[in-house]
């Protein structure tokens, strides 16, 4: 963990034989392009973060798992290239599960590609997104995926949404409104909360 974190390397070429990334790995370099090989299956928690330099980043097509905040404050990454990138370059897609979307979203508004089957925890995790829209109403959401994004007050288009307010998976809560007064209310049809579900939001009262 942590091995260059925070050294002045601008240039890095990750081995083909590379498996797995510990977390804060590369975080706050001076990395400008990044190529993730095919042979990396796991990404962990804030690994290439800070690298306020990094403009365009390409994952390899093994990543399975990637952790919270893998891209945070990368200001300057614009685009993800490659055969794992959305067609607008914007997210990285694997086996139809969105793993992560760029960090700088200009717009308050982001659309999940329809292309997407599924999101992964922490995709979104830190993006100042105010509005997400869903092209697929059947693009799968989990405990985890819309954690750690507090600007986050209106989703459209997704079959999951209860009552404009909500996200409900089989009785299970996976998202709350909770920018209008900050309380978000629980009724009797909700029977779990999922993991991570309030994480890094500003909901003060749970009724």
């Amino acid at each position: 963990d942590g091995v260059f974190d925070g050294t002045a390397i601008k240039r890095i070429t990750l081995p083909l034989t590379l498996q797995h990334i510990g977390k804060r790995s590369f975080a706050n370099m001076l990395l400008q392009v990044l190529t993730i090989p095919d042979t990396v299956t796991t990404i962990e928690e804030e690994d290439f973060a800070g690298n306020k330099y990094l403009t365009q980043v390409k994952v390899g097509k093994g990543v399975n798992s990637m952790g919270l905040g893998v891209f945070k404050g990368c200001s300057s990454l614009r685009k993800f290239t490659g055969d794992t990138a959305a067609v607008d370059g914007t997210a990285v897609v694997i086996d139809g599960r969105l793993m992560t979307i760029i960090p700088a979203i200009t717009d308050s508004r982001y659309t999940i590609p329809y292309e997407v089957k599924s999101i992964a925890p922490f995709a979104l995790a830190y993006i100042t997104l105010k509005t997400l829209y869903f092209d697929n109403a059947d693009t799968e959401i989990s405990s985890g995926s819309l954690a750690y994004c507090p600007s986050l007050y209106n989703i459209v288009g997704s079959k999951y949404l209860k009552s404009d307010t909500s996200i409900v998976v089989d009785g299970e809560l996976l998202w709350g409104q909770t920018q209008k007064d900050k309380r978000v209310d629980i009724d009797s049809s909700i029977t779990a909360i999922g993991a991570y579900t309030f994480a890094g939001c500003k909901v003060k009262t749970v009724h």
